[in-house]
């Protein structure tokens, strides 16, 4: 028999505690996402920030070598990057030239390499261009998949001129992404990455 006032010890959680602690567990979660979210949202800009930045700084570097810029026509400034968005050459064709591999009979005649191309597997997004055995393929893409514009002051008067990015003054060179838009037919400029900013 039991005796009275004795207590009775019980072991583990009632179903209240229990969904007192998943609730908790649900809400912490749900202010969490939109801080990592947004963390890897900034992560993507700074990683295409330092991208173009270094597009810009082997395209100035090349012209301080040669005293030329790939495709100088010595007229109006050229762009490489998506011809279909005003671009005046596909971007691959600088590329080719400022990595150093197999660049055009006398683009890069000491093959000196301005900038650094990594392999591109199918899973990667933002790395500069594709190498296989050893030539180059694709074109400079962000994080977004996004082609990447370099413009050049190839009428050499201090400014340069790009497509859709506006003037640029005093500079050699400019390196921008679209960033993160998806519609081509209603491009914001202000969300461009750029190397100048």
């Amino acid at each position: 028999m039991k005796e009275a006032g004795t207590k009775i010890s019980r072991r583990g959680f009632t179903l209240i505690e229990l969904l007192v602690v998943i609730s908790i567990i649900g809400l912490l979660i749900g202010l969490l996402l939109p801080a990592v979210t947004q963390a890897r949202r900034a992560a993507q800009r700074a990683k295409v920030q330092a991208m173009v930045s270094s597009l810009e700084t082997a395209m100035t570097s090349y012209f301080r070598e040669y005293s030329k810029f790939p495709k100088d026509n010595g007229q109006a400034d050229v762009t490489f990057g998506d011809t279909s968005l005003g671009a005046t050459y596909e971007n691959d064709e600088v590329l080719v030239v400022l990595s150093g591999l197999n660049s055009p009979a006398g683009a890069n005649p000491r093959k000196m390499s301005f900038l650094t191309v990594n392999e591109r597997g199918e899973d990667q997004r933002g790395v500069m261009g594709v190498i296989t055995n050893g030539s180059l393929q694709g074109i400079l893409v962000d994080s977004w998949d996004k082609p990447i514009f370099i413009a050049c002051d190839t009428d050499f008067d201090g400014n340069t001129t790009t497509a859709g990015a506006g003037l640029l003054k005093g500079r050699v060179a400019g390196a921008w992404s679209l960033g993160p838009q998806s519609d081509y037919n209603d491009l914001d400029s202000s969300l461009f990455i750029t190397s100048w900013n």
